[in-house]
Order: structure tokens, then C-alpha cells, then sequence
């Protein structure tokens, strides 16, 4: 039977002596051993028993009342006299209900302003509460009669401006906020795209890419309807169709949902493909700070007229990055359309360095470009293998909105100090 190592054995006997000499009820005390018990004291080594009892106590009030469905959210910067603790960092701490997304939702958002986390602890806890949501007990995790929570705890950069206190909470509530409702509103935009791709049954390979997506290789953020009004070329957003970050049409970042794809019919009509697949022109909130993929299934009317959409924003899976391109529905299309118009003799050395660049071309990229692009790209690519050169690659979005650009230099001539000095004389930032 495995033993608890010296000093964390030391370390939870303190935590219990000051707990004592605090006079803490039973139900905090129990409380403490449920919140650090799965603590890594050896890592944590540098937070005093003292400080950890203090933060601990702070989060317990914070989760001692908490409505069904609503989380409970605090910032504040420990000082002794007002929280019975001190530290020289500001800490955010979170109580509600346990889904995916959560740690990762909060922590980019951090990180996205320049602050960075020096602790983080996420024990997921059973809470039993009342009807008005007082807290009666807490639980290890998973305990009979009890619902589990997420305690989240992050000690990061101090701040010490009262508004930027404010701000940094009004945003992490709407983090929180997009995340019950991806997660809510999941399986039901999951379920609508399986239904989009059975309307698409007479476009086989765009109906199997959409069952593939469908089928856990897309994170369903958000979804909604859209038609077309009779006498109208707009296309109009259906009431109470929004599901997930869509869900309300006034959100301050995902309410344009449109904003991804031009909302005229007769511009939409212009490509023949029943699938639209293009980068929306705003980050995800939710799992990881990309810009969020948007899929439009257009609806079309007997006589091949667009009547309507379903629009669907969200972010591939590490799956759609890692699979080979010939194993997934309309790239293996792509893939295939590529070598034919290039022409190289199958299976030559030629066809076989064609077939490199478009399994390892950047997947985002090869989910969006069109063919003519792709063919122009490919073939530059394929001959910067007989000879090595500077080049650089470009397409526009089409839609306008973005110019992706690929560079590629020899080996030989890329080193560090070529990649910083062309990043910083851009302005922009760079991570190892």
C-alpha cells in the first residue's frame, strides 16, 4: 500500500493545526481535506500552509450560496486584514457546475492579456445544496446524492487598477457564460448537422464530409438558421434558431454571425458548392484562442435556388490534423483533382513529392483554398524541391476578409536570428 511522502504528510498536519487554532467548523475543515486532496504539495511548496488554508477559506465562502446553473465568480487581491491571507498576486476563483472547456476557457483568456498564472487548482468537488442553493456538504468527487462542481482557483499577475479588476471579470463571466452554452447546446448542433448532411444526399461527397465533421471531429461551439424572405435576396436569421455562442443575436462578439459569409444571395450563388467552409472574423472564446471555423450548408429549392442556411461556427479537433488528407471526405477530392490537373506520372518522384506537399499542406488551409489556388501553390511548392529558393505563397480569403501567405526558405538560410528580425521589424511577437 502506497504511502503519503513525508513532507506532504507534514504539510496536510499543519493545514489541519492552523485550521484548529482557527477554530473552523467541521464542514470547513472537511472542506479543506476535499479541496487539497489531490494537491501536489511537492509543487506547490512554495505557498505556506497558512496561505493555502486562507485561499481555501476564501473560496468556501465565495461557493457557500450559488443558484442552479449560475456560477459564482470572484477577483480580488489577498490582504490579511480583509481576506485573512496575503499574497502578492491577484486571484480569480470560480464555482459551477463541472463541463469541459472550463480551465482551458479561462486560463487563454488570461494569457490573452499579457498576465501570467503562477498557481492553478481545479479539484472537482460533490456539492450538496439546498433548494435555495446553500451549500450542506461538499463531497469527494463523484459522491452519492451529490452534484459535481468546479472549483477553479488561479493566482496571476497582480493588478493593481480597479477597472482593469472589473473588466477581466466581466469577461471571464462571458466566458463562462459561452461555455454553459456550447456545451448545453452541443449534441442539438451536432444532431443538425447530421441532418444537414442527409439533405445533401445528392452531393455525396459534401454529405459524407459533413457526417465525418459530425462524427467527433468537430468542437460544436454555435449554430443557427437562416432563410430567405419571399421578395427578399438577404438572408434573414430564424427566430429562436441560435444554439450555443449563437444563441442570442445581440452577443457582444458572436451576435454578427453573419460576419463570417456575405449575406447576399445572389454572391453566395456565385460558387456552386453546396458547402461553404471559411475562417469566421472572430476568435473563439471557448477551448482555444483560434479563429472559429464556420461551415454554411446552403438550403436550396427544387429548382436549385438558395432559400436558406445553416450556419455552424466551431474548431476542428487535433484528429482532422493528425488523419492523412486521402482518408477524409471532399479533401481526398481535392487532393485527387490536384494531381490530375498537374499531371505528374503516377506514382513517379514527381507525383510522390506532389502528394507530400498536399498531405502536410497547413489543414485549415487545405479545407478552404480553392482548386485553382491549391494547383498554383502545389505545383510552386513541388518545384522549390528541384530547386531551392525564397518564396513566398499568397491567396485571398474569398470572401475578401484575409490573405494567407506562405514562406519558404531553405534550411541552410532560416535560423533564429532571421526569424526575429523579420518578426519584430512586423511588429509582431514570437514564442519558442
Amino acid at each position: 500500500m502506497a504511502t503519503m511522502p513525508e513532507t506532504e504528510c507534514n504539510l496536510r498536519r499543519n493545514l489541519h493545526e492552523i485550521a484548529g487554532q482557527l477554530r473552523l467548523s467541521a464542514a470547513v475543515v472537511e472542506f479543506l481535506d476535499c479541496y487539497y486532496a489531490d494537491f501536489d504539495f511537492a509543487g506547490g511548496s512554495d505557498a505556506s500552509p497558512e496561505e493555502l488554508v486562507g485561499a481555501a477559506i476564501q473560496h468556501f465562502r465565495l461557493g457557500e450560496q450559488r443558484s442552479l446553473r449560475q456560477p459564482v465568480l470572484a477577483l480580488y487581491t489577498p490582504d490579511f486584514d480583509r481576506h485573512g491571507w496575503h499574497s502578492p498576486h491577484t486571484v480569480i476563483d470560480v464555482v459551477t457546475d463541472d463541463m469541459p472547456f472550463l480551465v482551458d476557457s479561462i486560463t487563454m483568456l488570461v494569457y490573452r492579456r499579457g498576465l501570467a498564472i503562477h498557481r492553478l487548482l481545479h479539484p472537482l468537488l460533490g456539492a450538496e445544496r439546498g433548494p435555495d442553493g446553500g451549500l450542506q456538504r461538499i463531497t469527494p468527487h463523484g459522491g452519492q446524492g451529490s452534484r459535481t462542481e468546479s472549483w477553479i482557483h488561479l493566482e496571476i499577475d497582480r493588478i493593481g487598477d480597479g477597472g482593469e479588476v472589473e473588466e477581466l471579470q466581466q469577461e471571464i463571466a462571458g466566458v463562462l457564460a459561452d461555455v454553459r452554452s456550447a456545451v448545453e447546446d452541443g449534441a442539438a448542433i451536432q444532431q443538425n448537422m447530421r441532418a444537414a448532411a442527409a439533405e445533401l444526399a445528392a452531393d455525396a461527397e459534401e454529405a459524407a464530409y459533413l457526417s465525418w465533421i459530425a462524427a467527433n471531429n468537430f468542437v460544436f461551439l454555435g449554430g443557427a438558421e437562416y432563410f430567405v424572405a419571399a421578395g427578399e435576396q438577404r438572408l434573414t436569421r430564424a427566430r429562436d434558431s441560435g444554439l450555443g455562442i449563437l444563441r442570442h443575436s445581440d452577443h457582444p462578439r458572436f451576435g454578427r454571425s453573419l460576419a463570417a459569409i456575405p449575406g447576399e444571395v445572389a454572391e453566395l450563388g456565385r460558387d456552386p458548392s453546396p458547402l461553404i467552409l471559411v475562417k469566421a472574423d472572430a476568435r473563439s472564446s471557448v477551448h482555444r484562442p483560434a479563429y472559429l471555423d464556420f461551415i454554411g450548408v446552403k438550403r436550396l429549392d427544387g429548382s436549385g435556388r438558395i432559400v436558406g442556411l445553416r450556419a455552424f461556427v466551431g474548431l476542428y479537433t487535433a484528429h482532422v490534423y493528425h488523419v492523412s488528407a486521402t482518408d477524409i471526405p471532399l479533401l481526398r477530392q481535392k487532393v485527387a483533382a490536384v494531381r490530375q490537373e498537374i499531371g505528374f506520372v503516377a506514382r513517379s518522384h514527381r507525383d510522390k513529392t506532389l502528394l507530400n506537399v498536399l498531405e502536410t499542406y497547413p489543414r485549415d488551409e487545405l479545407i478552404e483554398i480553392a482548386h485553382a489556388d491549391l494547383v498554383r501553390i502545389a505545383r510552386g511548392i513541388v518545384a522549390l524541391h528541384e530547386r531551392e529558393q525564397v518564396r513566398v505563397f499568397m491567396r485571398d480569403d474569398r470572401w475578401g476578409r484575409y490573405v494567407s501567405v506562405i514562406a519558404y526558405m531553405p534550411r541552410d538560410r532560416f535560423d533564429t536570428t532571421i526569424r526575429k528580425r523579420r518578426w519584430q521589424r512586423n511588429g509582431w511577437t514570437t514564442s519558442s
